[in-house]
């Protein structure tokens, strides 16, 4: 007998391409969240200790009126070595079965500052942080990403109490998503998931 899935438990079905009305009010810098059901997913969303609904996290930049995702994603089976990419929307998705979008509640020049420090960081091609700090804007983990954009852009650390495993602080995806600097402004609508 096979056991179901999260989020068959849930009654969730994959994210395939969210609704047009959906997407209209996306714009640039707006923060996109995703979770899926992979082995890599489940891990992620371990450290994420209030709400384990998403496991990967991006800044939404509008090119040629196409939204991109673009995020930090380790080494996978299509990278060969993690870094900052850019995705479109439907491929960032994948295989989810959950997603939302939020926007930094402040000034447009602030949000669309929010894509223009993405842009800047997949212009050097950033690499992945392996060692997931902190100290340093050489390489980039997801939330690592946004979370920076979002102080560079605004001025503001929104995560002034940082998660910390073994003494090593670091910025879970919950600290973004259940943050009161950002607004929900579209996505799937989930009780959050915990302890799973």
């Amino acid at each position: 007998m096979m056991m179901a899935t999260l989020p068959e438990r849930l009654g969730l079905r994959r994210v395939v391409a969210a609704h047009e009305s959906e997407l209209a009010p996306l714009r640039d810098g707006d923060i996109v969240f995703r979770g899926a059901s992979t082995i890599l997913s489940f891990l992620a969303r371990q450290f994420s200790p209030r709400d384990r609904t998403f496991s990967h996290c991006g800044i939404l930049a509008i090119e040629d009126g196409k939204p991109l995702v673009i995020h930090a994603a380790s080494p996978d089976e299509r990278r060969f070595s993690g870094r900052v990419f850019a995705d479109g929307l439907t491929r960032f998705m994948g295989k989810s079965f959950v997603w939302g979008a939020f926007r930094l509640k402040g000034s447009w020049p602030q949000q669309k500052r929010v894509a223009d420090f993405a842009r800047e960081k997949l212009r050097q091609n950033a690499p992945f942080d392996h060692a997931f700090s902190l100290d340093h804007d050489h390489g980039f983990y997801c939330s690592k990403l946004v979370w920076r954009a979002v102080y560079v852009a605004s001025g503001i650390d929104v995560v002034p109490q940082k998660q910390s495993w073994w003494g090593h602080p670091y910025i879970s995806i919950d600290d973004l998503s259940l943050n009161t600097h950002l607004v929900r402004i579209a996505g799937t609508r989930v009780p959050p998931i915990v302890g799973v």
